[in-house]
């Protein structure tokens, strides 16, 4: 945002309220999701955890082989 290239306008929803299904994800191949945290690996992989299995739960995701 410091640089110009995107602004308030172009964000559509925190991660939370995706997660809690107060905004939609994702609605076409056209849009992104972008995910900054600053915290450490143990909240990383906490968070990862949670989105996981409610990506799971809800049969959203792609699943890729490493």
């Amino acid at each position: 945002m410091d640089a110009g290239i995107i602004n308030a306008d172009h964000i559509h929803a925190e991660i939370s309220e995706i997660v809690y299904g107060l905004k939609q994800g994702r609605m076409d191949d056209s849009t992104i999701t972008f995910f900054k945290s600053v915290g450490n690996a143990v909240q990383y992989l906490a968070v990862v955890s949670l989105v996981l299995a409610e990506a799971v739960k809800r049969g959203l995701g792609v699943l890729m082989e490493r």
